[in-house]
């Protein structure tokens, strides 16, 4: 094709749907001849009714009919949308301006795209893109004053009847926003024609404007962020703003546009409103204000985010300083969403949401009071604000790439940094109190299974992929890649090298775990930020009589075959550096059976051991004194055949294995037993073990009851059993001699057994940190009743143990009654979540065929049962014909997610 190049490399699986039809997916890398600028995703697809990534030309080509091209799920070329000519106007055979040009800005409104080109003063949006593809203009675009805006700094649209677009721009004759003339231009749709509103001027926003400035005016720097929120109705302008020199003077980063009807006129205009009023500035400590002369405040990206609990935040790339000192932290700032004239400023972040119902039944929750004190706002020390937890793994003087939300998360991409690893897409999870205020955030995590550069990205939450644009660096960008969830056949990840597929994780772990003796049992993923690694994650599959030991950073381009150690008397193999997967097999093994639980226990010395639990019996992974290792391992290669799988204690049944500083907690069916967490006790033949819960003496339980999951936190201990959920009792410790326990109250628990206990906490390093705020997901199952429930806690330990330690979050569905977040209407097995994905799987019964299945995005306090009742069926025919489905993780090597059982593993990378 004339003026560009498009090549494109295709891997097809053939996946079973669980509807039974057969259906052919791709995951595609489509490279281009020109580089990419701007991209944008549209994840329902719009009339395409598939996700739909669009992509604007980084360099001018001439008649390059790609300059704004796209690519849908089902495809696997690029379409391109600037043929030379073009319906333009409403008069057909135009010469299309967009035609080869570079596209500055991208943006999507009501599915159609919004771009400006370099050296066009215009703004078109397409009328059509679907059989006659037609462009409407609105220029040229003028600056405050009325004459030709000098330049432009930032594009965003709104959906909605009036499909509005907004354009930051400069004065005439100047590149530099900020002298007078600068500001925010609008533009509407009117039947056919795209209109310049504001009697076709920007709307004046620059250094003299009192809902930036404080007591004086400010300097602003030529970066500006334009996002608008639909559901606030509310444009948020991101600025970086130097307050002036004169003490009490002060500046924001942040203001808030309103579109509203001009009196007497025939078009509307933006009134700018304080995000935060002067009086509420104090210092330069509050992210998006400074109330010290002469400092800066910066707002580099924003976006909103709404929690699940129908809260909204603005989140922010920035901070109190300027641009080159900021770029690598987020934050998360609360806002009014209450029907007001306050709507959309800063909220005080720590008021008592107000619940809105519709004839009993709750419908949304708001924050309806305006911050208006200095104590009403987060400061960039506050837990609840620091997105991450801390900084993204960037220098302050870098910047990210992209910046998005979905669900209860923020993602932020990385292309170009000089920290080593640190390029590819993080995630942090919010985490949510009891009122459903965001109350602290995971840790950074990497997601998607691609650690390379990646310059734009985005998530299809219908079905889990991730999108993402890539290239040598941010001038060369060329390459459009998606994720999917498949075998990954020859994909240079987990599924192989590009031209043998037998060499990766995911073939390996079919044979050395074959489905003749049940596949995986479990897949257990240690973060390198755990206590007991220094710079690599581990993977752990557990099966019967064997256990493997996987660093995933040691393969070379899906090459996991030549890092494999084997051994088969129980003692670790003699491995290397470049070790990449230690199978070991051997009597003791054998003799713990059919292995399903697996953990790293790491002591307040600083010692830690690796054990696994079976359904006949426990063995750690020791020397013959009893150590484990002392120094934090770099790879497989750290640990020696000194070091083998030795028998523990008699145990049956083993349901889950934890540890805390000074114990290690081994719960079984039938009692939870604590035993010292040192050398000595754990090479005795006699070891001291002190059983803390046993059945039928624990409240409410018989001796027909089964115990089936556990936490410990610091000193609370939380109990799923078959009768309900346990904690430690008020003022009491799970380190006590003989731990009392009383029951925790789950707000319309449909089935009584609490089957699986999943935590959200704050750090991936120290467990105990998940009691110092955390969110705990109580799944309870009952395949007889086929019923399966989800329920949200806040669990906060900031003292001793008392009746507000573990609180459910606020769902709700009838007014003033706590209720379940989920009712699946029928059994499941596994549940996992990060925020943006629900996916839960259901292994064969009788006959009904196993699957695993993404929930609808969106997902919130009260929505209904029919959407929760669209579920994406994963179209994987490994899991369909499995007869077990045991865990869906995620790697916090690559971030990709791992599903587990019968057939090894899947994989979405």
């Amino acid at each position: 094709m004339k003026g560009t190049t498009v090549s494109i490399r295709i891997r097809l699986v053939l996946g079973l749907l669980l509807c039974s039809n057969l259906n052919l997916k791709c995951s595609i890398t489509i490279t281009t001849s020109f580089p990419i600028g701007k991209s944008v995703f549209d994840v329902f697809g719009g009339p395409l009714n598939q996700p739909t990534m669009y992509i604007g030309a980084g360099n001018a080509v001439a008649n390059n009919q790609f300059a704004i091209a796209r690519v849908n799920n089902n495809t696997n070329t690029l379409q391109g949308l600037t043929p030379s000519t073009i319906k333009l106007n409403n008069t057909d055979n135009q010469t299309n301006p967009l035609c080869g040009a570079q596209i500055s800005f991208l943006k999507l409104n009501n599915d159609k795209p919004v771009a400006l080109a370099v050296g066009d003063n215009n703004i078109y949006r397409y009328s059509s893109i679907i059989d006659n593809l037609s462009l409407s203009s609105a220029g040229p675009i003028n600056d405050a004053s009325g004459a030709i805006a000098g330049a432009f700094l930032a594009l965003e649209t709104a959906n909605g009847a009036l499909s509005q677009s907004f354009v930051a721009c400069t004065p005439n004759g100047d590149s530099n926003f900020g002298g007078t003339g600068s500001g925010v231009a609008l533009f509407e749709v009117a039947g056919d024609n795209y209109v310049f509103q504001n009697d076709s001027k920007a709307v004046a926003l620059d250094n003299a404007s009192s809902a930036i400035g404080i007591n004086n005016a400010v300097t602003l720097a030529n970066t500006v962020e334009l996002h608008w929120s639909g559901e606030l109705n509310c444009l948020f302008v991101g600025l970086q703003a130097q307050a002036g020199s004169t003490a009490g003077n002060g500046a924001r980063s942040i203001v808030v546009g309103k579109v509203t009807p001009v009196a007497g006129q025939n078009y509307d205009t933006i009134t700018f409103e304080e995000f935060v009023p002067s009086s509420a500035i104090s210092g330069n400590n509050q992210i998006i204000g400074t109330g010290t002369a002469g400092t800066t405040v910066s707002a580099l990206k924003i976006k909103t985010l709404r929690t699940s609990t129908c809260l909204n935040y603005l989140i922010v790339n920035g901070g109190n300083s300027s641009a080159s000192s900021v770029g690598n932290l987020i934050y998360a700032l609360p806002i009014v969403s209450g029907n007001n004239a306050n709507k959309g400023h800063l909220a005080t972040y720590n008021q008592t949401p107000t619940d809105i119902y519709t004839n009993n039944f709750f419908v949304n929750r708001t924050l309806d009071t305006a911050a208006t004190n200095p104590g009403d706002l987060l400061t960039n020390t506050a837990t609840a604000a620091i997105v991450g937890g801390g900084q993204l793994p960037l220098n302050a003087n870098e910047t990210i790439s992209d910046l998005f939300v979905s669900g209860d998360s923020v993602y932020a991409s990385i292309g170009t940094t000089a920290i080593s690893g640190a390029t590819g897409i993080f995630q942090s999870q919010a985490i949510l109190d009891q009122n459903g205020l965001i109350s602290g955030w995971t840790q950074w995590q990497h997601v998607s299974g691609y650690q390379a550069a990646v310059f734009g990205a985005a998530i299809n939450a219908v079905n889990g992929s991730y999108w993402y644009l890539t290239g040598s660096d941010a001038s060369n960008v060329n390459a459009i890649q998606k994720t999917v969830w498949s075998n990954g056949s020859k994909d240079g990840l987990l599924g192989g090298t590009a031209s043998d597929a037998s060499l990766g994780l995911v073939a390996n772990l079919s044979t050395l775990f074959p489905k003749s003796a049940g596949g995986v049992f479990n897949l257990v993923d240690i973060s390198k930020f755990n206590l007991a690694l220094n710079g690599f994650s581990m993977l752990i599959a557990t099966g019967a009589n064997q256990v493997a030991l996987i660093n995933t950073d040691a393969a070379i381009n899906g090459d996991f075959s030549s890092g494999i150690a084997n051994s088969n008397d129980d003692a670790y193999p003699v491995t290397s550096a470049s070790t990449t997967i230690a199978r070991i097999t051997g009597n003791n093994l054998s003799t713990a059976s059919a292995i399903t639980t697996a953990h790293i226990a790491t002591n307040a010395s600083g010692m830690s051991w690796i054990i696994l639990g079976g359904s006949n019996g426990v063995v750690i992974l020791r020397q013959a004194s009893g150590d484990g290792w002392s120094t934090p391992l770099t790879s497989l290669g750290d640990l020696d055949p000194s070091y083998s799988f030795e028998l523990f204690s008699s145990y049956q049944f083993v349901q889950k294995i934890t540890s805390d500083a000074n114990y290690l907690y081994i719960l079984t069916q039938n009692k939870l037993d604590k035993i010292a967490l040192n050398s000595a006790n754990l090479a005795s033949s006699a070891p001291t073990i002190t059983t803390v819960v046993q059945v039928g003496e624990l409240l409410d339980t018989t001796s027909s009851n089964v115990l089936n999951d556990v936490i410990i936190t610091g000193d609370l201990a939380i109990l799923a059993t078959s009768a309900g959920l346990f904690r430690t009792s008020n003022g009491t410790s799970i380190h006590d001699a003989t731990p009392s326990w009383t029951s925790v109250d789950v707000p319309e628990q449909l089935v009584v057994p609490s089957t699986k206990l999943i935590e959200v906490g704050l750090s991936f390093s120290d467990r105990s940190n998940f009691g110092l705020g955390g969110n705990l997901y109580l799944v309870s199952s009952y395949r007889g009743l086929q019923q399966t429930i989800i329920n949200r806690f806040y669990v906060n330990l900031t003292g001793a143990i008392d009746d507000n330690t573990i609180l459910p979050l606020p769902d709700l569905y009838i007014k003033n009654s706590l209720s379940y977040f989920i009712n699946f209407e029928s059994f499941r097995d596994n549940f996992f979540t990060d925020g943006t994905l629900l996916i839960n799987s259901l292994s064969r019964d009788v006959n009904q065929l196993s699957y695993a299945q993404v929930m609808l995005p969106g997902i919130s306090s009260g929505t209904n049962a029919v959407q929760i009742n669209k579920p994406y069926n994963l179209p994987l025919l490994e899991i369909a014909i499995a007869n077990l489905v045991s865990n869906i993780v995620r790697s916090t090597n690559s971030g990709a997610l791992l599903i587990s059982g019968e057939f090894g593993i899947v994989v979405n990378e």
